[in-house]
């Protein structure tokens, strides 16, 4: 019984995480596809020998950025390392990276550097520092619960002496 639920208790926390994953993923490819249009329209039009649709600009985006993901980053999301993420990456949405590798140019790929670069500043900030901050919120909490507590009954004792 108690190995059936280790399983079970196993199998939901992977579960989670690939959920976890997936948020990520679409948060990331949301950003990426944001600053896509910013280059776009900032440049006025795409500078020629772009062959990569946005959304193949977007995902190779985000591919490049996961292979490059510090390893705190994977392993609050729960995998190894970059290369692990940016493969279960596109596992996940049917991105063949050797192909978008083939069709892409120079120009394609001078176009999605700024693009990573920028995602690369986002990543960590979006993931372990935002959770790190939530957890020091937590444990202020608990802090201040606690001192709470404590001073409670000195504050009665005191009443009465008055």
């Amino acid at each position: 019984m108690a190995t059936h639920a280790k399983a079970v208790a196993e199998l939901e926390i992977s579960l989670r995480q690939d959920k976890l994953r997936r948020l990520f993923y679409d948060l990331l490819s949301k950003i990426a596809l944001a600053h896509n249009v910013v280059e776009e329209v900032t440049a006025g039009k795409l500078p020629d020998g772009i062959m990569l649709s946005r959304d193949e600009r977007m995902r190779k985006a985000v591919f490049d950025t996961l292979r490059d993901a510090p390893a705190n980053v994977c392993n609050a999301i729960g995998l190894v390392n970059g290369a692990d993420l940016s493969l279960n990456y596109a596992a996940s949405i049917n991105f063949i990276n050797p192909v978008i590798e083939d069709k892409m140019t120079e120009a394609d790929s001078e176009f999605i550097k700024p693009i990573i670069t920028k995602m690369h500043t986002w990543l960590p900030i979006l993931s372990v520092s935002l959770w790190d901050a939530d957890d020091a919120r937590d444990n202020a909490r608990k802090v201040n619960a606690a001192i709470r507590i404590a001073l409670k009954p000195q504050e009665m004792t005191q009443a009465n002496d008055d």
